[in-house]
């Protein structure tokens, strides 16, 4: 009898977890990369990417980023989120995120390729145009 019940709870608590870790994982943005040159970005994103900052252009703004450092201190985990539905994604250094500068325009994030990129250079580089869903 006490094996039947402790299997019924152990049921339960799988049940649970593995309901949790869907609920969690649904709560993440995709991002989906081009390259675009910067003839081809938007005048509105052209006037901020080369100033290391983050900006959400749209009005009013869906997104918001939060940095936390790691144990690394001059390594810090950005994080984009969503304001509308709270939904996030962990911004990743190796891949997506070359340097401090995020602009948003719509439903798209763009960043620079390469760091210390000056305006007066920039037909010679590459942007990255990521579609956030």
């Amino acid at each position: 009898m006490k094996l039947a019940e402790t299997f019924s709870k152990m049921k339960t608590i799988i049940y649970i977890a593995i309901s949790s870790l869907i609920l969690i994982g649904c709560n993440d943005l995709t991002l989906i990369k081009s390259d675009i040159k910067y003839s081809d970005l938007p005048r509105e994103v052209k006037d901020k990417i080369f100033e290391n900052e983050f900006y959400d252009l749209n009005e009013p703004a869906k997104f918001k980023i939060e940095s936390s450092k790691t144990l690394l201190p001059w390594i810090h985990e950005t994080e984009l989120i969503r304001i509308n539905d709270n939904k996030s994604y962990k911004i990743d250094f190796d891949k997506e995120y070359n340097s401090s500068t995020l602009v948003i325009f719509e439903n798209y994030l763009y960043t620079t390729n390469n760091y210390n990129i000056y305006k007066s250079d920039s037909l010679y580089y590459t942007f990255s145009k990521y579609l956030i869903r």
